[in-house]
């Protein structure tokens, strides 16, 4: 699996993957940056990976996930990472605005760092929603 690994204050995101562009357009590119000015100081990463060799079930012609890892217990940030992750229409509103404007991204991920809680957002019967994977 090819991991390209961003840190959060990274303002431009074009890199290179299977030969294509990541992030295609500059409309992708500032939902991801606004996306991680509202996160503030609960962003510890912001992690985009291919989807490859992973169980598919979710939209297949979307290679890419976006992760965000929150910051944990030990951080002084810690409670607004936990008011993140505790807000589902926050969580929502976010992994619907990247996938609605990154035409390769099919999975928005939120984690905390350390502690393997994760929270997935996909296209599911044409909606993005909360799953388990």
């Amino acid at each position: 699996m090819k991991n390209i690994f961003l840190t959060f204050s990274v303002l431009v995101i074009n890199f290179i993957i299977f030969g294509e562009p990541i992030l295609a357009n500059s409309s992708c590119e500032k939902a991801i940056d606004s996306s991680e000015i509202e996160l503030g100081s609960a962003a510890f990463s912001v992690n985009i990976v291919s989807l490859e060799g992973r169980r598919q079930i979710f939209t297949t012609n979307r290679p890419l996930s976006v992760t965000f890892l929150l910051q944990n217990a030990s951080s002084p940030f810690y409670s607004r990472s936990s008011n993140v992750l505790n807000s589902p229409k926050f969580k929502l509103a976010i992994a619907k605005r990247i996938i609605d404007n990154c035409e390769n991204v099919g999975l928005v991920q939120f984690g905390m760092v350390q502690t393997g809680t994760i929270f997935n957002y996909g296209i599911i019967n044409g909606r993005v929603r909360e799953f388990e994977e």
